[in-house]
C-alpha cells in the first residue's frame, strides 16, 4: 500500500509524518490519559489493579513489573517492556513510534524516553506534522532523556 493511502494512525505507525489531530488518535491519547489517571491515582496498596491498569496501557509487559506513579505516555501500545522492569517515579514516554525496553531494566526518577521528531514540522513540504522513530531502550539512571532513533543496549547505562 502507498503511504498516500494510509490514515493518520497508518502513518504514525509506519513512522511516517502524520497529523497527531485526525483519524482516531486524540480519541486513542484520550482513552491512555483515561487509564493513566487510575493507575496513577491508584492506593498503594492496590497493586493487583495496578498492575491489570498498567497492562491495558502497555502493548506488552513482562513478570515482576512495576512503574511507580507518576507515569505518563501517549498511546501506551507502543510500549514494550520485558521481565523484571523498574521505573522510579515520572517515566514518561512519548511513544508515536515503537519503544522496546529489554529485561532486567531499571529506570532512575525523571527518565524520558522521546520517540516524537517535531523536527517536520519545521519543513514547508510536509507542514502541520510530526513524525516517531523508534527507540530501544537499557537501563536509565535519574532525569535521563533518551531521544529518538537513540538506541540503549541491554547493558547499557545512562547517567
Amino acid at each position: 500500500m502507498s503511504s498516500q493511502n494510509l490514515n493518520q494512525k497508518e502513518r504514525m505507525l509506519a513512522e511516517l509524518p502524520y497529523k497527531a489531530w485526525l483519524d482516531g488518535l486524540p480519541r486513542d491519547r484520550l482513552r491512555t490519559k483515561k487509564l493513566l489517571y487510575r493507575y496513577n491515582h491508584c492506593r498503594p496498596q492496590h497493586m493487583r489493579r495496578k498492575d491489570r491498569l498498567i497492562r491495558r496501557i502497555l502493548a506488552n509487559a513482562g513478570e515482576n513489573l512495576t512503574i511507580e506513579a507518576p507515569f505518563h505516555c501517549d498511546y501506551g501500545y507502543n510500549i514494550e517492556v520485558g521481565d523484571h522492569f523498574f521505573a522510579n517515579y515520572n517515566l514518561i514516554v512519548l511513544d508515536p513510534a515503537q519503544v522496546r525496553i529489554g529485561d532486567c531494566v531499571q529506570c532512575g526518577p525523571n527518565v524520558s524516553i522521546v520517540t516524537a521528531d517535531i523536527r517536520c514540522i519545521l519543513n514547508p513540504e510536509i507542514p502541520d506534522t510530526s513524525t516517531g522513530f523508534p527507540s530501544a531502550s537499557g537501563t536509565m539512571s535519574g532525569s535521563a532523556a533518551i531521544a529518538s532513533s537513540i538506541p540503549v543496549s541491554a547493558s547499557g547505562t545512562i547517567l
